[in-house]
């Protein structure tokens, strides 16, 4: 399968905490089973905007106070190009 997962942070962003710990274990678990995996994410300062770890593919736009503004049209243009399967939606914040 193609997988999308959203969630608020990735393991790497200096805000990331435990939430990331484990929704990043289940995502490598999913690529360990030939799924591809695919975590939209928000950045920080400094940040690769977009990157491969342990299979997982990242991508990242905007910041901690800016992600919920720049995702959707960013998020509409990832669906679009790409056949997934299905969503993961991880965010314990405000969500989509």
């Amino acid at each position: 399968m193609n997988i999308l997962a959203l969630n608020w942070n990735d393991l790497k962003n200096p805000f990331g905490g435990g939430a990331e710990v484990h929704l990043e274990e289940l995502l490598r678990r999913l690529v360990s089973y030939g799924h591809q995996v695919t975590l939209f994410c928000s950045g920080w300062p400094g940040c690769l905007p977009e990157e491969t770890v342990e299979g997982v593919r990242i991508i990242r736009r905007g910041q901690r106070m800016t992600f919920n503004l720049i995702a959707p049209p960013h998020l509409r243009r990832l669906v679009r190009e790409n056949q997934f399967d299905i969503l993961i939606e991880d965010i314990n914040k405000i969500p989509f």
